[in-house]
């Protein structure tokens, strides 16, 4: 990147929230002249006031309120002299560029230098969110000083990224031209040698031009990309793993949008296909991609990384999780935007029992649903959620509930993104009032994934598996004490209908490697056999054969709190495309 470029065109804010740091130069003070021995050769120094710094987490800018090279060093702002001298005395002074000083970019931080001498050429004109002009230092990869007295003296500001820069000062010798240099590091941080499980985060957000998706057979683009971040106590991406270290998984059972949606991961190494993928970060970050299925709606995305070790190949043995929202559409937004109201909803769950709940729009009387233009923002305006609950801004309102509370009232306000589409109209809000209540658990064992069960008998369906592929899905308990213990029937192994393991410690349903087109139900119409001597004559058609989707049905069991809860499931086995030429 071209930083004396971007500051001259007034684009100091994107230089400067991009980089780990920031140097800022003015001239030293002092005039004189040398003497000393002629012949001796030229020495240079390059000494700091000091060497560490702490993050610059406010993003505070360098200089008396921000915009000047005067005033009291701020915490995150060091000064650096630069002086050469023959024989121990000053260099000549000079107004030519004496010094040379840059940065060495392989060390760590992206840094950049400064000028901070007042001179409109080594300023920027900065356009504000309000309005206002400002003229501000502008951002040079390399500076050149002048002498006075044999010394220049610049600075060193710190930004919010962790990592240590080398700065390297250079002055030639007139009389022989050897260059003489001299350098310095500067930490950033501190150091994190022992993080423990709570230290990692993750961040998603969507990428491209829209933040939704469409379904299939829209007609169109039904896939959007979501990139995930993992971060450690400092607010700094962890390293680049040698394995996968990001899970990524469609969450079944809240919305008919999961219904053949699909995720994917172009990374190297990334493992898995339909419903679930592993991938792993590059400095810091996995992009995802997210297909849309059959139904529009909110398809529900869960991202986990394993603290323990950086690493999801080996199993999760201490898991941080996010959750995240793509809607998929069945058209593009029409020209005329529904306006946005939330729909109200009951929110009811059980004492340390996982809850999640997915913030929806109301629906008008023809049927609209009133959500404007996604993706939305979601906040907590006034009230509060009950202890161990969280709403994020994509709208899902997840933890494990702390507390024992009847009809807790909070209020809620979205945003939606008509501006992007739309920029005239502006984002559309609306807000709304929920109740929520949280009862003692009753001890209604059942399976997250399939509901409270309510209806006895009553079959879950379950993900479906696609010809090709491997299947995985991840079954949860809810309900009871919160320990369970797991049972297929028939049990596993052997594989269940021919094809599928179930690992009753972990409650992970897997397939035997890519799942066989022998498991779908193939069809055979009989051809013609034709009646040449017919007038005209009947030629012969051939019989044809096709694949029809397949439902294996299996129990599976789950036991908590010595109640057990049998529920009937589903696995549909679909096709990837194409037809047999014959059938068994």
């Amino acid at each position: 990147m071209n930083i004396e470029k971007i500051c001259r065109k007034g684009m100091y804010w994107t230089v400067v929230a991009g980089a780990a740091t920031v140097l800022l130069a003015c001239g030293g003070g002092g005039g004189g002249g040398s003497g000393g021995t002629p012949n001796a050769p030229y020495k240079i120094e390059l000494t700091a006031q000091r060497y560490s710094l702490p993050l610059n987490l406010e993003g505070k800018r360098p200089g008396l309120d921000g915009y000047s090279g005067f005033g009291r060093l701020s915490p995150y702002t060091v000064a650096l002299d630069v002086k050469a001298t023959i024989a121990g005395r000053p260099i000549p002074s000079s107004e030519d560029n004496a010094f040379s000083c840059s940065l060495d970019r392989t060390v760590g931080n992206d840094v950049a230098l400064y000028y901070l001498d007042g001179k409109s050429e080594h300023e920027v004109d900065v356009t504000l969110s309000d309005g206002r002009q400002l003229k501000l230092p502008g951002a040079y990869r390399a500076i050149t000083l002048p002498s006075n007295s044999g010394m220049a003296t610049f600075h060193f500001h710190a930004d919010d990224t962790a990592g240590v820069a080398k700065i390297t000062c250079t002055i030639q010798d007139p009389r022989d031209q050897q260059v003489r240099e001299a350098s310095v590091e500067i930490k950033v941080g501190e150091d994190n040698p022992n993080p423990s499980p709570t230290d990692l985060y993750i961040e998603t957000r969507t990428t491209g031009s829209v933040g939704y998706t469409f379904t299939q057979g829209s007609q169109l683009n039904n896939q959007i990309q979501v990139q995930a971040a993992i971060f450690d106590v400092q607010n700094q991406r962890v390293p680049d793993p040698v394995g996968n270290n990001l899970h990524a998984r469609i969450v079944s059972g809240y919305s008919d949008a999961a219904i053949g949606a699909r995720l994917g991961s172009a990374g190297s190494g990334s493992t898995g296909r339909n419903t679930w993928v592993s991938s792993k970060t590059i400095n810091g970050r996995a992009t995802f991609t997210v297909i849309g299925g059959q139904y529009e709606g909110p398809i529900l995305i869960e991202f986990l990384t394993d603290a323990l070790d950086n690493n999801v190949d080996n199993g999760i043995a201490v898991p941080v999780s996010n959750l995240t929202v793509v809607y998929a559409l069945n058209q593009a937004p029409p020209s005329h935007v529904t306006p946005v109201e939330i729909a109200d909803q009951k929110l009811e769950g059980y004492f340390e029992q996982p809850f999640v709940a997915v913030l929806d729009f109301a629906v008008d009387d023809k049927g609209n649903k009133l959500r404007g233009i996604p993706p939305h923002t979601w906040r907590l305006v006034s009230g509060r959620l009950p202890d161990g609950l969280t709403l994020q801004s994509n709208g899902v309102i997840t933890g494990t509930p702390k507390e024992i509370i009847k009809d807790q009232k909070f209020e809620v306000a979205v945003a939606d993104s008509t501006a992007s589409r739309l920029p005239w109209a502006g984002n559309q809000t609306d807000t709304h009032v929920f109740t929520i209540t949280i009862n003692e658990s009753q001890y209604k064992v059942h399976i997250a994934e399939c509901g409270n069960a309510e209806t006895p008998g009553a079959v879950c369906e379950l993900a479906t598996a696609v010809v090709g592929s491997p299947y995985l899905f991840v079954l949860t308990g809810a309900g009871g004490n919160g320990t369970y213990t797991w049972e297929s029937v028939p049990a596993s192994p052997p594989p269940i209908h021919g094809f599928l393991n179930f690992d009753a410690q972990k409650a992970i349903l897997s397939s035997e490697g890519a799942v066989s087109a022998s498991l779908l139900t193939c069809i055979k119409t009989p051809g013609n056999p034709g009646n040449p001597g017919a007038n005209p004559p009947v030629p012969a058609t051939p019989d044809t054969f096709a694949y029809q989707d397949k439902a294996y049905d299996f129990i599976i069991s789950v036991t908590s709190a010595g109640i057990t809860h049998r529920q009937p499931v589903r696995v549909k086995v679909t096709g990837d495309g194409s037809q047999p030429t014959s059938c068994p």
